[in-house]
């Protein structure tokens, strides 16, 4: 009711609880069916990262899958940390086989390096009791200087910082 409150429009009712409910539309079949085929693809790359022993933090090049939309590909490589979807239907007598480009490149190596840099950041926000309003002044050597710079804006805009400056290290 809260929410519904501060964001109804003027011609709406006055409250939530005298909405109609809405009516019903016909569901697209295939869309569903090929999310459970992503959601199977997402499962078989995890495991697959596990069993090479990389974290999802880490980037990877490739995952190579069955035919999925361009769509639902964006959502596969986002949720598996991947940078590209190569299609290949492949099936075994399991079902859906997927691969995954085990080489970590310096770059994509690199790239792991600053999520992890981000992730260590915001423990220690959490642990000094921030709100994600705070903003703070990241201060680093030179050495993670060097490694924040490419990503610089990503670094600030996800650990709340105003800047990121190179103080003694």
């Amino acid at each position: 009711e809260y929410l519904f409150l501060r964001v109804r429009e003027a011609n709406e009712v006055e409250s939530v609880h005298l909405m109609e409910w809405p009516t019903a539309q016909e569901v697209e079949v295939s869309g569903i069916e090929e999310m459970k085929k992503a959601r199977v693809v997402v499962t078989l790359v995890l495991e697959a990262r596990s069993k090479a022993n990389i974290k999802v933090r880490q980037p990877i090049a490739s995952i190579t899958g069955p035919e999925l939309s361009e769509e639902v590909r964006a959502v596969v490589l986002s949720e598996v940390n991947a940078k590209k979807y190569i299609v290949e239907n492949v099936a075994n007598e399991d079902g859906i086989v997927v691969t995954i480009d085990p080489t970590i490149t310096p770059e994509l190596k690199r790239e792991g390096d600053v999520r992890e840099l981000m992730r260590a950041i915001q423990d220690a926000r959490k642990d000094m009791g921030l709100v994600p309003e705070d903003r703070i002044v990241l201060t680093v050597d030179v050495a993670l200087r060097e490694l924040v710079a490419p990503f610089e804006g990503e670094v600030l805009r996800t650990t709340g910082a105003r800047e990121a400056r190179t103080g003694e290290g």
